[in-house]
């Protein structure tokens, strides 16, 4: 498949590139990213490690210089140690570095700079400053598979980076903008990354979700079931609205689920003393539920896929069915269902959608945004 061909015809097809009148924006250069909490002290291992801002009987601001094996506890103040002697910091936060350009804490190499954020419990965030590409590269790793389909990978990338843009303006002020995980997007430190991923990347590389001139919080999931949601029928007031889909592609899998569970574990998970048969399903408009209605208490049908599991209750597209002792959660589809589907990206890439095309169909209500510095930005869909 001409995959350059596809490309440029979606471009003709759905834009001309336009100056767009959106706020004055800065090209994102970086993102601070919460790898990990650990538990102190610990031991770094390295080639030349780096310490700044520590200080060493009464003299301030002395460097630990080239050092290959640190240990690190917390009391009141930082304490490296390195043999006998021991270099103090007050800073809430620690800065680390190396020549190599990695440092091992504990068991696992990470990419320096490092920032350790001191938390009250005796641990530590382990905090990572990356450049913006290199963290979607990591996202891309570990949020879809890297041998699938070209214009899936951009979609994707274009996504993340929409999502990571978003995230660091709305928490700028904050010591990290995103976490490695599911609370944000999940980052992998593996490198493993395809030609086609990597491609991916790098030929998207400017390019960003935006909606009422600021970039996209642009969700996505797994399985959307046949049609996606809005993010406000998800999280609730404060989200954006960007139009949903019904997604023949994703709907061609059928990823069906079921999930029994006992009615006093049920009750439990929800707080309750027990639980009766009057189990209401208010469903949003493209039939999610949206509310679970328990003994006359409404709880959000998202809130109730954390209480219960994500991994157990896969999506909030189910119903309900009862014996004596149990429920029965009979769904389809995996995950919140808002914004991309990445099974139903996959599906229109192979059959020949372009990456633009793809967006264009999870998020409808967007534009796609190439952004070069504040001065210059243009709409590609």
């Amino acid at each position: 498949m001409n995959y350059l061909h596809l490309v440029t015809t979606a471009i003709c097809i759905f834009s001309l590139k336009v100056h767009a009148n959106f706020k004055t924006l800065d090209m994102p250069k970086s993102v601070r990213v919460k790898i990990a909490s650990i538990s102190l002290p610990i031991n770094l291992n390295g080639s030349g490690i780096m310490v700044d801002n520590l200080s060493l009987e009464g003299i301030k601001n002395v460097s630990l210089i080239k050092d290959d094996s640190i240990k690190i506890s917390r009391s009141q103040a930082w304490v490296v140690q390195k043999n006998s002697k021991k270099l103090k910091s007050s800073d809430p936060i620690l800065k680390l570095d190396s020549v190599s350009g990695r440092i091992k804490i504990n068991l696992f190499w990470y990419p320096t700079p490092i920032f350790l954020s001191a938390k009250n419990d005796n641990r530590a965030d382990v905090i990572l400053n990356l450049k913006l590409n290199d963290y979607i590269q990591g996202v891309l790793v570990g949020e879809m598979p890297s041998h699938w389909p070209l214009e899936a990978l951009k979609a994707q990338a274009i996504a993340a980076r929409s999502y990571a843009y978003s995230q660091l303006l709305s928490r700028k002020n904050e010591i990290f903008h995103l976490n490695a995980n599911v609370l944000d997007q999940v980052y992998s430190l593996q490198s493993n990354l395809s030609k086609e991923a990597l491609k991916a990347v790098n030929e998207t590389q400017n390019e960003f979700l935006f909606l009422n001139q600021l970039p996209l919080k642009a969700y996505y999931h797994s399985d959307c079931g046949g049609h996606t949601e809005e993010p406000s029928n998800v999280w609730g007031v404060g989200e954006l609205k960007i139009g949903t889909t019904k997604d023949h592609y994703c709907k061609m899998r059928r990823f069906e689920w079921k999930y029994k569970m006992a009615k006093q574990r049920l009750a439990q998970v929800l707080g309750l003393d027990a639980l009766n048969e009057d189990i209401k399903i208010i469903k949003s408009s493209t039939g999610r539920a949206e509310f679970v209605e328990v003994n006359g208490t409404k709880i959000s049908g998202q809130d109730l896929r954390q209480k219960i599991g994500f991994d157990k209750l896969k999506s909030t597209l189910f119903s309900l069915t009862f014996d004596e002792n149990s429920v029965t959660f009979v769904g389809r589809g995996y995950g919140h269902g808002s914004g991309l589907c990445q099974w139903g990206a996959k599906a229109m890439a192979l059959n020949g959608k372009t990456y633009l095309e793809i967006l264009r169909h999870y998020y409808p209500l967007a534009k796609v945004s190439e952004v070069f510095d504040s001065k210059d930005q243009s709409v590609k869909l």
